[in-house]
């Protein structure tokens, strides 16, 4: 199975989008974070969704450290009934062995797997996600 595109996004739409997940999750009751580690990347980006494959994320790559907080955390996401919101993923090449990288929503995406879904879904920078696809294809 082959990653796909989902739908493009603006820079700002994604980020709002994020950080209220950010709070609303096991940050509820804190103020939104602040963007600045994703502002600036790419003014486009792409919702997506990958087979679980082709990421490497807090439980499925070989150094995995999901917590058990957040395996658990995992577990209950598994059980609802609705989508699950996407994560955040990037693309730096050969630094990640042709994989994508998981650097928010791992449990989101572990959830997915445990559902038995083929896929996560993620936010990506149009950018990561050319070079993604061209590595992959």
């Amino acid at each position: 199975m082959m990653p796909r595109e989902i739908r493009r996004l603006s820079e700002a739409e994604v980020l709002a989008r994020w950080a209220e997940l950010y709070a609303a999750g096991k940050h509820a009751g804190l103020d939104k974070p602040p963007v600045s580690a994703y502002v600036g990347r790419d003014p486009v980006w792409v919702e997506v969704a990958i087979p679980h494959d082709l990421y490497n994320a807090d439980w499925n790559s070989a150094d995995a450290d999901l917590s058990p907080t957040q395996m658990t955390r995992a577990q209950k996401y598994a059980q609802r009934p609705s989508a699950l919101p996407p994560g955040m993923a990037s693309f730096r090449g050969r630094r990640n062995a042709g994989k994508a990288w998981v650097s928010d929503g791992n449990h989101r995406a572990y959830a997915a797997f445990l559902r038995g879904e083929p896929t996560a879904r993620f936010y990506m920078p149009l950018g990561d996600w050319q070079r993604f696809i061209a590595a992959v294809q």
